[in-house]
């Protein structure tokens, strides 16, 4: 009986797997038929800047190659985190410090947005695990925030530790309501475009999602007021 349901078992998880290894090889293959003709295509831009002039249009073709190119780029990063999803071993190091350093990058645009930009970090935290990975978490929630944010609003960043470590960032956004927060972490996911103008969050969420379950951690999303987002993580 044992035997049966093993061989049941197996039959009945092989189209998944054979799913998986097919959509593994359609990101392999999309980066490969894609990266060449976006380099060509940006790299053209740039001759026919230097050789005419700056436009609208050749402005709009960069735009949208740079774009393409950060999408396939994620693509295949969200990728490879879903055939690495146990913890690395990683190294100690300070994570307050990867924490300020990374904030601080994103606090020039948010000045030129005119937003009001406060931040409270705990210091001297150290971490044993992947400090590339942690930078890369805190950079996508902090440029999201800043993105996404109100023209005039208010960005807040705090970051600490008990027993976990714990972050979570805050801003103004008047259209939170008509965001489906259960969502917000889906690949491609979009509000509904009749009852909003907001431009989607991409897949950056969805790297961040992963990033978080790579530390064996939890991320969430939820609404403070009528018009805050608040995005928290924690990772041991």
């Amino acid at each position: 009986m044992l035997g049966l349901i093993f061989l049941l078992s197996k039959k009945a998880v092989k189209p998944a797997a054979e799913s998986y290894e097919k959509q593994k090889q359609f990101v392999t293959d999309v980066n490969h038929e894609l990266k060449t003709p976006l380099t060509l295509i940006l790299t053209d831009v740039e001759i026919a800047e230097s050789e005419l002039w700056k436009n609208e249009w050749i402005d709009g073709i960069r735009s949208a190659g740079e774009r393409m190119s950060v999408l396939v780029n994620q693509l295949v990063l969200l990728s490879r985190m879903d055939e690495h999803r146990k913890k690395a071993q990683g190294t100690q190091f300070c994570i307050s410090d990867a924490v300020v350093e990374t904030v601080a990058l994103f606090q020039p645009c948010a000045a030129r947005k005119q937003l009001q930009f406060y931040d409270t970090i705990e210091p001297g935290l150290e971490c044993m695990g992947d400090e590339t990975k942690v930078r890369q978490l805190v950079s996508i929630l902090t440029e999201n925030a800043v993105k996404y944010c109100d023209a005039g609003g208010t960005i807040s960043i705090h970051f600490w530790k008990r027993h976990k470590f714990h972050f979570t960032i805050q801003n103004t956004f008047a259209q939170v309501q008509d965001l489906d927060l259960k969502k917000v972490f889906d690949r491609f996911y979009r509000a509904d475009s009749s009852r909003t103008e907001i431009d989607g969050f991409g897949i950056g969420l969805s790297i961040a999602q992963e990033l978080v379950r790579l530390q064996k951690g939890s991320i969430s999303a939820s609404r403070v007021g009528d018009d805050q987002i608040l995005f928290s993580f924690q990772i041991v």
